[in-house]
Order: C-alpha cells, then sequence, then structure tokens
C-alpha cells in the first residue's frame, strides 16, 4: 500500500476485496487527484476513513460491504465534489444520514441493507440532485416514502425489500416528482416510465 503514496495523478484507484489493506489508507491521503475509490468488502473500519476528507475530488466513492457505520459518515462531510455513494450492506443508520445532507452534487446513493428507518430519511431531503437512490431495506415504510418528496430530481427509486402500500406510493404520485424511469416495487415487479 506504501507504493500508492508516490501515484500523485492517480484518479481512479480499485481496491475491492484487497484484504490487506487494514490501516493502509494512510497511503492514499496524498491521492489529490483521486475522482474514484472502491473499497467495497475491505476490511476497513470508520477509524481508517478520517484519509477520506482529504480527497476532496472524489465523485464516487464505494463502501458497499465495510465495516462503516453513522459515525464513520462524519468524515464524509468535506467531500463536496461526490456524485455517487455506495454504503450498501454497511452498519450505516438512520443518524448518519445527517453527515450527507450537504453534499449536494450527489446524484446516486444506494442504502440497501442498511439498518435506514424512515425517520432518517428527512435528512435526504435538501439533496436535490439526487437521481437514484436504493432503499431496499425491510424497515422503510409508507412514512418514509413522505419524506422524499422534495427530492425534485430523483428518477430511479428502488424500494424492493421495503413494507410499502399504495397508500405510501401516493406521496410520490402527488410530489412534483419528474417522471421516474424506473420504480422497483416491494413486491418485485417494476414500473417504468
Amino acid at each position: 500500500m506504501a507504493a500508492l503514496s508516490g501515484l500523485v495523478n492517480l484518479m481512479k484507484l480499485d481496491l475491492e476485496k484487497c484484504p490487506g489493506i487494514h490501516g493502509g489508507l494512510i497511503h492514499i491521503k496524498g491521492l489529490q487527484n483521486l475522482s474514484v475509490l472502491n473499497l467495497e468488502g475491505c476490511p476497513v473500519t470508520a477509524s481508517c476513513f478520517d484519509t477520506l476528507s482529504g480527497l476532496t475530488n472524489l465523485e464516487s466513492l464505494n463502501l458497499d460491504s465495510c465495516r462503516i457505520g453513522d459515525n464513520g459518515l462524519v468524515h464524509l462531510t468535506g467531500l463536496q465534489n461526490l456524485k455517487c455513494l455506495e454504503l450498501s450492506d454497511t452498519e450505516v443508520g438512520s443518524n448518519g444520514l445527517r453527515y450527507l445532507s450537504g453534499l449536494c452534487k450527489l446524484e446516486s446513493i444506494n442504502l440497501s441493507f442498511t439498518v435506514v428507518s424512515d425517520g432518517g430519511l428527512r435528512e435526504l431531503s435538501g439533496l436535490t440532485s439526487l437521481k437514484s437512490l436504493n432503499l431496499d431495506a425491510r424497515q422503510i415504510t409508507d412514512a418514509g416514502l413522505a419524506a422524499l418528496t422534495s427530492l425534485t430530481g430523483l428518477t430511479h427509486l428502488d424500494l424492493f425489500g421495503a413494507r410499502i402500500t399504495d397508500s405510501g406510493t401516493s406521496h410520490l404520485r402527488n410530489a412534483s416528482l419528474p417522471l421516474m424511469s424506473m420504480f422497483t416495487l416491494p413486491f418485485g415487479g417494476r414500473v417504468l416510465y
């Protein structure tokens, strides 16, 4: 991992399922040109993520299956250029979403298989650039959909696994949302517009 520190012009780094990085994230701290970072399935924890806060050119960050919870997301608040954030299968919950509320350029967030609940979705209400949101989580209900009505750019919403009814989808129908290109329903169907 130490060899990475000299690659100052590196723009994309894929470390997916790399078992030996543990504390090695310190070596990417100076990679200021990095725009894409994939840490999916890596044995990194929240204590390693302070290194990420200085990577201000990051546009895509994949933390799928990493051991990160709510407090780890505080290190992402300065990543103002972030457009795509993958948090699937992490310990992120509703409290952590407040750290994402200022990331105004976010276009895609995957929160599937997290512990995010209805109350946390209000923290996403200011992310008007958001186009794609994956909420494949059993704890999302009709009440959570009401919090999404301000996401005026949303074109793709995945609710597979969520416990919603026709009453919940009416929140989205009644909002001034653009036509969604794909809307995945909890019973396995998809509505394409």
